[in-house]
């Protein structure tokens, strides 16, 4: 993003958005294996959250029939039947993470394979926490490791904001592994072909300030 993040501060200097007009995993339509899979929509979070830290106010994710990257199959193309791709879980929680309102974005976690950003609503008499985001990049393939050897990084969340003055949500993106295509889920809840939601929401607890993050998971904190 280094490109973008001059050319988005020169642009947004000069009063106008900086938009991202066409991106995505890997070009000539991802690659299989890899923009395809549940690592995808990790790694999307984290893609998407670091542009909107840069001031880049819209990116578009390029997408068509048969594409390896995209995130809704339309029809049944070859073996690859209709419905969700791995990538649609990613923005479903970066849409949640974001609401329907304008939104500032800043980092507050960046190492090689963890990141975390807080989400700020924009008031007109200051900001407001509303969310953070929490990204394990660590590379976990359930083919060839057990479950119970899957590592994970544990975050302290401060005090004021699981206390009893403050009601925080866990929601999880979460699947076997970095590798799968399948059984992929948000808060307990999937996406079926026809597009409904199945299953009921699941929002998890902050117990005494500390949440954990799976390797190849998500994790968003929503200040309810």
């Amino acid at each position: 993003m280094n490109y973008h993040m001059r050319a988005s501060a020169y642009t947004v200097s000069k009063g106008l958005p900086y938009v991202i007009g066409e991106t995505n995993s890997i070009a000539c339509q991802g690659l299989a294996g890899v923009s395809d899979v549940f690592g995808a929509a990790v790694w999307s979070v984290d893609y998407a959250l670091y542009s909107a830290s840069l001031n880049i106010s819209n990116i578009y994710w390029h997408m068509g029939v048969g594409y390896r990257y995209s995130a809704w199959q339309a029809i049944q193309n070859g073996t690859t039947l209709p419905g969700p791709r791995p990538l649609y879980y990613g923005n479903w929680l970066v849409a949640t993470a974001l609401g329907d309102s304008e939104a500032q974005v800043v980092p507050i976690v960046n190492t090689t394979s963890l990141a975390g950003y807080a989400v700020y609503s924009s008031r007109r008499h200051g900001s407001e926490l509303k969310s953070i985001v929490l990204v394990n990049m660590d590379v976990f393939n359930a083919t060839s490791t057990p479950e119970a050897q899957r590592p994970s990084v544990e975050f302290t969340v401060p005090q004021e904001l699981w206390s009893k003055n403050c009601k925080v949500s866990v929601r999880r993106l979460t699947a076997a592994g970095a590798e799968v295509q399948e059984g992929i889920a948000f808060a307990g809840r999937t996406i079926a072909p026809d597009g409904t939601i199945a299953g009921r929401e699941t929002k998890e607890s902050v117990v005494s300030g500390v949440v954990n993050v799976k390797a190849s998971e998500v994790v968003l904190l929503m200040l309810d």
